[in-house]
């Protein structure tokens, strides 16, 4: 697969579980906030066509997400 160096690519874990890399097509949206004073906050949007997310125990809200994100190999 061509990597585009133009398009973002993203890497993200779920307690501990790595996402499989079709997930990085279904991402429509991806923010990320630093906070100095608060806990950071990370949204991450994602188109579920074929309902395969909606009971899927790993993307509930409380779960711990590490999500690395770039363009090409500089993640």
């Amino acid at each position: 697969m061509r990597i585009d160096d133009y398009q973002p690519a993203f890497v993200i874990e779920i307690e501990g579980k790595r996402l499989s890399k079709d997930i990085t097509h279904e991402i429509t949206s991806f923010t990320f906030e630093d906070n100095e004073e608060e806990m950071d906050v990370m949204e991450v949007s994602i188109t579920d066509r074929n309902l395969q997310f909606v009971d899927d125990p790993l993307v509930q809200e409380g779960n711990v997400i590490v999500a690395r994100f770039g363009y090409a190999d500089d993640l």
